[in-house]
C-alpha cells in the first residue's frame, strides 16, 4: 500500500528534467521537487532507485531517486532513509537501511 501520488521533477542521467508520478509521502526522501511544466518521462526510461530494507521485518522497498548526485544514491550520505511504513496502522516514519543502488535504464523502443 502507498500514499497519495503527486507529480514531481526527475533529472535523468543526461541532465534532462521530466515529470514523474511519485508517492508524496516518500518524495522528499528521494529528493523530489514539485513539477513546473517539464515534459513527461519517456516510457522506455526506468528511474534510478535505492533498495531499502526494514530494520525489523527485513522486507524490501524501492525508493525512487530524483537526482543522480543524491547522497542516498551516490553513497556519500547516510546509510538509512526515513520513509513512511504503511504496514502499521496508523502508519509511522521508519528508518530503512539502504541495501542497494540501481541505476537509470533506457530500453530500445
Amino acid at each position: 500500500m502507498a500514499g497519495a501520488r503527486g507529480t514531481f521533477v526527475y533529472r535523468s542521467d543526461d541532465g534532462n528534467d521530466y515529470v514523474v508520478s511519485v508517492d508524496t509521502s516518500n518524495a522528499s526522501a528521494g529528493g523530489f521537487t514539485a513539477s513546473t511544466g517539464q515534459p513527461n518521462k519517456p516510457l522506455n526510461m526506468k528511474m534510478r532507485h535505492v533498495l531499502l530494507r526494514h530494520p525489523n521485518t527485513g522486507r524490501e522497498r524501492k525508493l525512487w531517486i530524483a537526482q543522480p548526485d543524491n547522497s542516498l544514491y551516490s553513497g556519500s550520505g547516510a546509510a538509512t532513509a526515513t520513509i513512511e511504513d504503511f504496514s502499521t496502522s496508523p502508519s509511522v516514519q521508519t528508518a530503512y537501511q539502504v541495501k542497494g543502488r540501481i541505476g537509470e535504464r533506457r530500453y530500445a523502443r
